[in-house]
């Protein structure tokens, strides 16, 4: 658990921190709560900009999944949150 709390700001594409790891070198569970992490921030409200609807927020996991997020786990995710209707946004792999 320790592992995944810390490496859950890791982007897939080696770009994330603290330590630059990519694709299988994050724990499944960070990769898991970096991509639901984000959802939640975008679909919340902050001082200094509105939330993003859901579907605007799936629109974004999708289009930054291969880099920031997992692509099987953004995948997953657009199922689960879309009750299987795909958004029509290309998915990078």
């Amino acid at each position: 658990m320790l592992n995944a709390i810390r490496f859950h700001k890791e982007h897939v594409d080696g770009t994330g921190y603290p330590n630059r790891l990519k694709q299988d070198e994050i724990p499944l569970l960070a990769k898991i709560i970096s991509a639901v992490d984000a959802f939640d921030a975008m679909t919340s409200s902050r001082p200094y900009r509105k939330s993003k609807s859901k579907m605007e927020a799936i629109e974004t996991l999708l289009k930054e999944s291969g880099t920031k997020w997992d692509a099987k786990i953004v995948n997953v995710m657009n199922l689960l949150l879309t009750k299987n209707k795909y958004v029509n946004v290309a998915i990078r792999s």
